[in-house]
């Protein structure tokens, strides 16, 4: 039997399940009552596992004609696959996504190719995108949305970040960083690392212009995605020590190992108040709203809309204090703060999560910094974050 059918199928279906740490895709094989396991890093590993070749390999006796059913969990998206003996039909079963279709051909190859017109969108509904859909509830290393490393959390994560740094400092120039995202969630480790450029011009004493482009390469059990916004911010000082951000991005997130993903787009508002205290301390409270959305994009035959749209609420709380001395000749700060992140709107898998952390700053307007926080959040989420910056 050609089993391209199952492999394309493991290359679209999109989610995670809690379970130990383990590889994005896993597949159980019955032919002929012989049970065979096997999991995947990557779509294209699955795909050549499941290869003609390596099929006789491991069920020897499977003809035309044998009973054949794959039972689909990759990461928490469950279905089967399968033919019935003597029988050329397909029957496809993926409940989360709606999905419960039988493909006739004349042969099991036809039925094969009848399925993967289907699955490019030619039938009623664009399936390929309600498996991504279906994913993001289930998924906490979907690139798209999910959890605190996805593109569509990072985008509000960025604007509050941008936010903080201003109202610590608030000097102009250029800016170089670099931050490490270490989480775990639903039995899958995910391994982000960001570098954040930026440009901040001084328009007037209470005006700045700045642009941000943060760049991200995120890896789980193997798995590689990428992603990446441009965003436009512009801060008003109201007051000497209030200042509202309005924000604008746009970007994308993608990964050809897990066959995901889309446009992302966010507008938003972050407010940052800060007060002097006695003795060199200072608090600031910060809060901002995100509305993040997705918009479809087209790869080929292949046109995907993951369809979601999203409010983010972060609210945070930073005590700080100018140390005595210094290093080098520089002025010393540092720092302690609490962040609480909320998701409104479509279904993702992790709906709120929170940082504690500290930072020490060295150089007047926090010219070099570097922080680290401990995240914790629903459905077991935990995690460490790193960060470093730099102004020019």
């Amino acid at each position: 039997m050609k089993l391209r059918t199952w492999s394309l199928a493991a290359s679209l279906v999109i989610a995670a399940a809690p379970a130990l740490a383990r590889d994005p895709f896993s597949l159980d094989f019955f032919v002929n009552g012989e049970l065979v396991r096997r999991s995947f890093s990557s779509v294209e590993t699955a795909a050549n596992a499941l290869s003609d070749v390596n099929l006789r390999s491991i069920a020897p006796g499977y003809t035309e004609s044998s009973p054949a059913v794959a039972r689909i969990d990759l990461r928490g998206v469950q279905g089967t696959v399968s033919y019935a003996a003597n029988s050329s039909v397909l029957q496809v079963r993926i409940p989360s996504a709606g999905l419960n279709e039988t493909f006739n051909g004349a042969t099991r190859e036809e039925s094969r190719k009848l399925f993967r017109r289907y699955l490019e969108g030619r039938g009623e509904t664009n399936t390929l995108s309600q498996l991504l859909r279906a994913g993001t509830s289930a998924s906490p290393i979907d690139p798209v949305a999910g959890g605190p490393n996805s593109a569509l959390t990072q985008l509000a994560i960025a604007d509050f970040g941008r936010a903080t740094e201003a109202a610590l400092d608030g000097a102009g120039g250029f800016s170089i960083g670099a931050r490490y995202s270490g989480l775990s969630a639903g039995g899958f480790d995910s391994h982000s690392s960001t570098v954040p450029l930026g440009a901040t011009w001084r328009i007037t004493d209470q005006d700045a212009l700045q642009l941000d482009l943060p760049l991200s390469y995120t890896e789980t059990s193997g798995a590689a995605s990428y992603s990446g916004n441009f965003g436009v911010l512009y801060r008003r000082k109201l007051t000497e020590n209030w200042t509202l951000q309005p924000s604008i991005r746009v970007g994308g997130a993608g990964s050809l190992d897990l066959a995901a993903g889309s446009g992302i787009y966010s507008y938003g508002l972050a407010s940052t108040l800060r007060l002097p205290l006695a003795d060199h301390w200072h608090v600031t409270l910060a809060n901002s709203v995100s509305r993040v959305s997705t918009f479809p994009v087209s790869v080929g035959r292949y046109s995907v809309d993951y369809d979601l749209a999203n409010t983010v609420f972060r609210n945070g709380l930073l005590l700080s204090h100018d140390l005595p001395g210094g290093l080098g000749g520089l002025p010393l700060s540092a720092g302690a703060f609490a962040v609480d992140t909320r998701l409104t709107g479509s279904p993702t898998y992790v709906r709120n999560f929170q940082e504690i952390g500290g930072y020490i700053s060295a150089g007047r307007d926090q010219r070099f910094t570097l922080g680290a926080s401990y995240l914790t959040g629903a459905r077991g989420l935990s995690g460490l974050v790193v960060t470093a910056s730099a102004r020019f």
